[in-house]
């Protein structure tokens, strides 16, 4: 009884063998990391390349395709609304520290001075990516290179360690003010500042 078992089997084996031009193993290994990768199994493009992709360690450079809310386009239209404006209000509100600290000689002291350039680099910070982010939501392209993304990645990071550099330079001039406020003037001199500043 079990040897007719096992003899059936193979009879099967190799029938399947001489359909489909592969083992029954190998197509049943091919079929577990197409679910194990969450494709589609009756695509033939996707059983086709599953051996292929996640056979090989191959990493390609190609643009990425930011799906986000793809399947709700109305969710991205409302968020497209929303991220502009608070975009336009952080142009608007940054811009206009920046404008009225130069300005206004008053303000010439290194506290203004420290937020001036909080302001530039929030301008920049948020320069480097809302644009793209309002682009993807708007447009029906939705892919971004290898490089840009890099770019992206690294102006980021980038600007977000300057700002909290920054942040950490405008401690210490609060700091100064208040713990010594009569030689506040002395320490905190122009010379001190530039210096502080191209540290941050």
């Amino acid at each position: 009884m079990l040897e007719e078992r096992i003899i059936a089997e193979q009879e099967k084996e190799m029938i399947f063998e001489e359909q489909n031009g592969e083992s029954l193993s190998s197509a049943l290994t091919r079929y577990n990391l197409i679910l194990e990768h969450n494709l589609n199994p009756t695509y033939d493009i996707y059983t086709q390349g599953a051996l292929a992709m996640f056979g090989t360690n191959d990493s390609s450079h190609g643009p990425f395709t930011l799906l986000g809310f793809s399947e709700h386009p109305h969710l991205e239209r409302i968020l497209f609304e929303i991220i502009l404006v608070a975009y336009l209000l952080t142009l608007l509100g940054n811009t206009t520290i920046i404008l009225v600290s130069w300005l206004d000689p008053h303000l010439h002291m290194p506290m203004y001075y420290f937020l001036t350039h909080l302001s530039f680099l929030d301008l920049s910070f948020t320069t480097s990516s809302i644009p793209r982010l309002l682009y993807n939501l708007g447009g029906p392209d939705k892919t971004i290179s290898f490089a840009g993304c890099a770019l992206k990645l690294f102006l980021f990071l980038g600007l977000g360690g300057m700002e909290c550099l920054l942040l950490a330079v405008m401690q210490y001039d609060c700091f100064v003010a208040v713990c010594k406020p009569l030689h506040y003037m002395v320490i905190m001199s122009p010379s001190l500042c530039l210096q502080l500043m191209l540290v941050a």
